[in-house]
């Protein structure tokens, strides 16, 4: 099938194909994740392994692995290895926070760094712009990278 100038559609060669979805019994498609190097659906909990609550956290750094905290993690390190920008949205208190800093906490140092910024409503653009600037070493004219 051609759909114009340099796209065109080709099918599959080999003829090993996955399960269109999973069985209803394994849960929603949501519940799942599909495994490309074992070309099969695995629930989310599987991906990951039990891990016991360490004694020595506080509290309010107890993170309780869910189908949910797994997802979004997974999300976060899909996109944001591949260079693309990410945002979670969602009601106060359901932990956007703590799961992108943990995936940021697992990430090489050596390869990734992160600036952590908090906002009100009194936070205005000139002060975001003053934090970055601050983390920067200016190279040349209007060339900037991290400090050496």
């Amino acid at each position: 099938f051609d759909l114009g100038p340099g796209l065109e559609i080709v099918p599959p060669t080999e003829k090993r194909v996955a399960k269109a979805y999973p069985k209803a019994t394994e849960g929603s498609v949501y519940d799942m994740h599909f495994e490309k190097d074992k070309f099969r659906w695995t629930n989310w909990l599987k991906t990951v392994k039990d891990e016991p609550i360490r004694e020595e956290l506080e509290f309010q750094n107890i993170v309780v692995t869910t189908i949910d905290t797994i997802r979004y993690r997974y999300i976060f390190d899909v996109l944001a290895t591949h260079g693309k920008h990410v945002l979670f949205g969602g009601p106060t208190g359901t932990g956007k926070t703590v799961y992108i800093k943990q995936s940021l906490d697992a990430m090489d140092k050596d390869k990734w760094t992160n600036i952590q910024s908090t906002f009100s409503a009194q936070t205005n653009a000139n002060q975001i712009q003053d934090i970055i600037d601050n983390k920067l070493d200016k190279r040349k004219k209007g060339v900037f990278g991290p400090k050496q």
